[in-house]
């Protein structure tokens, strides 16, 4: 069985911002260009249905790189771009790098504007959905809280849809993960509404 859709978190292609995200291995190899490009093809070519998708998320790092101009080269079905949500949890806390409403959609209109052919969304709801002129769709997703079912590294089932913490609601390692579910606060038709 192939897969039918595969999806890639990109940020950037800098190789500076990428390692200052901690985007690189233990030997301090990055995902270049070049090598996304390779990657792209090569599912193509062993699964030409198989949808790929990308998530970007926005941040004070990267808020004036340019993504669209390579995706849009690329057989990418959907782009995604998330403005970064603040997170504090124990030590961890992301403060630092988040950025305004204003600098998200100066990243926004600035990636759309040369890749756009039209805005295809025709009510509020889905009015920051447009279409590039190769046929990737492109998101705009400002607000993601309560949008997602989010598992962390440890296997804990996590709740991120209040203030700027996540509650963890379950161990999914040794909890049943239905149990855990009900807790979950999922805004459930913004949920489906990413998989239309």
């Amino acid at each position: 069985p192939l897969f039918t859709t595969i999806g890639f978190s990109i940020d950037s292609f800098e190789p500076d911002t990428l390692l200052t995200m901690g985007r690189k291995t233990s030997t301090g190899d990055y995902l270049s260009e070049e090598r996304f490009q390779e990657i792209c093809r090569k599912i193509k070519e062993v699964n030409p249905n198989c949808k790929l998708k990308v998530n970007s998320v926005v941040t004070s790092l990267n808020q004036q790189e340019e993504l669209c101009s390579i995706l849009n080269e690329l057989p990418i079905n959907k782009w995604k771009i998330i403005k970064m949500r603040v997170f504090t949890n124990d030590s961890f806390d992301n403060s630092d790098i988040q950025i305004t409403d204003e600098e998200y959609q100066e990243f926004v209109e600035r990636n759309i504007r040369d890749c756009t052919l039209e805005q295809k969304g025709d009510s509020e709801k889905d009015s920051d959905l447009y279409r590039s002129k190769q046929g990737m769709q492109i998101v705009i997703e400002k607000d993601v809280q309560g949008a997602y079912i989010i598992i962390d590294a440890n296997g804990y089932l996590i709740d991120n849809s209040v203030g700027t913490s996540h509650e963890i609601l379950i161990d999914c390692k040794t909890e049943r993960f239905q149990e855990g579910f009900k807790k979950l606060s999922l805004d459930k038709e913004l949920y489906f509404s990413r998989y239309k």
